[in-house]
């Protein structure tokens, strides 16, 4: 879930994004080859990420030439764009060279935010790809570099972006914590609320693989608070599902899965679908509700 926060926000693409899409793409076709029409594909490039991120790196391709050709500095932006959708594609490879040349041109200018926003992008690459300590030392640069930069969105990003490294592995997951409990004022006191709302469902999935119920509920709560509505919701409601079965309280447990599926079923995401299904197949289960549980099983495969 984490690596969103250090890469991009993305709308749930709709009727209205779609109506934007259009007018950028006509905007683009009559526009001169000039920086604005560079800045124009980055966007269109950036619009399609969750919807094709094959056309994302088409339009990212078309930025990066043409911004080459001018010597435009939105080459280095061009560039993330490209690594991006292939990030999105689950191309961590080539999403790494991309992000490596981006990291060159904002190098060569000197421009320390960007810096530090594509090191944090190699992090959560790299982690993804199933490299942690290479992913690891990518976000604490962005770290250091945030913090000469007093940028609390880019220190908060890599303090959660190091923590979800750790909280890979069970040896490290106390060190996880650490890490998100030093990024959870941060996110706060800036009114970062996709960032707290993460942040506060990892702290909450540590507490409860611990067992430390009390806290993993408070911590899951304040997720729910932020995320409340969103596709981002059905995670700590399951989570908070799982406790309450963990606990033998069925019918709370249910419930949650419950407002997890419902939520997951009106903003149509078939993942979020599936976990929540599965939650309820595993509470009917062990509550011996065997016909029903293999039921919910068969909707969640």
């Amino acid at each position: 879930n984490y690596f969103v926060i250090s890469l991009l926000l993305l709308a749930i693409p709709g009727l209205a994004q779609n109506y934007e899409m259009q007018k950028l793409k006509e905007k683009i076709a009559s526009q001169p080859d000039d920086s604005l029409k560079v800045n124009n594909l980055i966007l269109l490039s950036n619009q399609y990420l969750g919807e094709d991120p094959k056309e994302a790196v088409r339009y990212g391709i078309q930025a990066q030439q043409l911004a080459k050709e001018l010597h435009y500095k939105g080459e280095a932006y061009a560039y993330k764009a490209i690594g991006l959708g292939y990030y999105y594609s689950s191309d961590y490879r080539n999403a790494a060279i991309q992000f490596q040349n981006s990291l060159r041109l904002f190098d060569s200018l000197g421009y320390k935010t960007g810096i530090a926003n594509i090191l944090s992008n190699l992090g959560s690459t790299y982690f993804n790809a199933g490299e942690g300590t290479k992913a690891i030392d990518f976000h604490l640069r962005s770290l250091k570099i945030s913090e000469e930069l007093n940028d609390s969105l880019r220190i908060g990003t890599a303090l959660n972006g190091v923590g979800s490294v750790y909280n890979n592995k069970d040896e490290t997951r106390d060190k996880a914590l650490e890490y998100f409990l030093r990024a959870l004022p941060i996110f706060r006191k800036i009114n970062y609320e996709y960032g707290e709302g993460t942040v506060s469902m990892n702290v909450g999935e540590i507490y409860k693989k611990k067992k430390q119920y009390d806290s993993a509920i408070l911590y899951l709560d304040e997720s729910l608070e932020v995320s409340r509505g969103t596709i981002d919701a059905t995670f700590p409601l399951n989570l908070l599902g799982e406790i309450y079965v963990e606990q033998g309280d069925f019918e709370q447990g249910l419930m949650y899965h419950n407002r997890a599926l419902e939520i997951a079923r009106k903003l149509d995401g078939k993942l979020e679908m599936s976990q929540s299904l599965l939650g309820i197949a595993s509470a009917q289960n062990k509550k011996g509700n065997y016909k029903v549980a293999i039921e919910f099983y068969r909707q969640a495969a």
